[in-house]
């Protein structure tokens, strides 16, 4: 009587090896899939500057950016005072250079820029970026940002 207690029942084994397999291959299939670096990354999202602009983080960052990338006409709402000022000089150059055009088609999707926050308070904050894949090389600025309603502007930059 012993002998038949201390036993598994076949159908116990084949379930308990059914489970078994049944994990391994989900926990393998999950791996793989986790790991796959086939998929393509999105295309950013085209957001206003009113979105962009929230934070003194994100305002700066799309500043410089969008600087790097020779695209005068929408980082002047980021802009304010002698960042202003200063923009207005390189998009006339743009402007001037034909090959600042090509350029600016180029740099589209090879600019890379990190941001951080130095210091801030309710009303001004310090951000450095840098970008990498612009012309001249990597580059790296503090600005000075401000908050004018409830959107961030640069008031300075300055290379680092």
């Amino acid at each position: 009587m012993e002998d038949r207690l201390d036993s598994p029942k076949i159908q116990t084994l084949v379930l308990l090896s059914i489970v078994a397999v049944l994990t391994v291959i989900l926990w393998g299939s999950a791996k793989l899939a986790c790991n796959s670096k086939t998929a393509s990354a999105r295309p950013p999202l085209k957001l206003g500057s009113t979105e962009l602009a929230k934070n003194p983080k994100d305002a700066a960052f799309e500043l410089q950016q969008r600087w790097a990338m020779h695209d005068f006409s929408r980082v002047r709402a980021l802009a304010k005072d002698k960042v202003l000022a200063e923009l207005d000089q390189a998009a006339r150059r743009c402007a001037e250079d034909r090959k600042c055009e090509k350029a600016r088609e180029e740099l589209e999707h090879g600019v890379k820029s990190t941001a951080a926050l130095l210091s801030s308070t309710r009303t001004t904050a310090k951000v450095r970026v840098k970008t990498y894949g612009a012309e001249g090389g990597p580059q790296t600025y503090v600005l000075d940002m401000v908050k004018e309603g409830n959107l961030w502007k640069a008031t300075s930059r300055q290379r680092e």
